[in-house]
Parts: structure tokens; C-alpha cells; sequence
């Protein structure tokens, strides 16, 4: 199993701060018992290798320069770990997952905090 993940330089003396940084295999990443849902996205099963490649090239491009929020939303210019995953969704024409965006934005916001605010994709390039 692979995952790409990131979160904040500062954790833990400074968990809402620092910059946004990428890291394959997080172990917070890779613990399921926290999760809040696990979704398999909506593509094609033959397209699979094409974007596992795609990701892992957008994820090493990504230079951990963005500044880090806990809520994105309530911070311009920062993101987070939903922030992250949702630009490198987006910047590889992946499909959003669909359980969280049953919601009403305002929820979204209060429990999945970045998944409203995407990185850009030029944070990939």
C-alpha cells in the first residue's frame, strides 16, 4: 500500500503553523482506524497505473512551500492535508470524492476543514 499525505512543518510544537509538507507513507496516513470515510474514487479500473504514476509525479513536483492552516477557509493563502489531497485530485483529473460533498458546504467546512480549498494546481507544476 502507498500513500501521499501531508501536514504541518511545525507539528507538534506549532501543529497549525509552518508550511504545508508532502510525505509518502505517513503513518497517520496509513492508519484506517481514524478515518472518517474510505471512498474508492470513480474512474477506470484500466486507468489505475496511469494515475498512481500521475500522483506520485505531481506529489514529488510539489515543493512544501505553501503556508499551513489548520482551517484554510478562515486563513487566505494557507492550506492543509485536505487542501493537499484535493488539489492533487483535481490537477490529475481525478474525480472529488462524493461522501463528503453530500453535504451542505457550511459542514463540509466544520468537519472536513480544505477540502473547500484545494491547493492550485500550479502547486504541482
Amino acid at each position: 500500500m502507498l500513500t501521499l499525505g501531508a501536514a504541518s512543518s511545525g507539528f507538534p510544537l506549532d501543529p497549525c503553523g509552518g508550511n504545508l509538507v508532502s510525505n509518502l507513507n505517513r503513518s497517520s496516513d496509513n492508519d484506517r482506524s481514524n478515518a472518517l470515510f474510505i471512498e474508492k474514487l470513480a474512474y477506470m479500473t484500466a486507468d489505475e497505473d496511469l494515475f498512481i504514476a500521475q500522483l506520485r509525479s505531481r506529489e514529488e513536483a510539489y515543493g512544501d512551500d505553501y503556508p499551513y492552516a489548520c482551517n484554510p477557509e478562515n486563513t487566505p493563502g494557507h492550506y492543509n492535508s485536505n487542501s493537499f489531497a484535493m488539489g492533487l485530485l483535481k490537477v490529475v483529473g481525478l474525480p472529488n470524492p462524493q461522501t463528503p460533498f453530500r453535504a451542505p458546504p457550511a459542514y463540509i467546512q466544520s468537519v472536513y476543514p480544505g477540502l473547500l480549498t484545494p491547493l492550485p494546481a500550479s502547486a504541482f507544476q
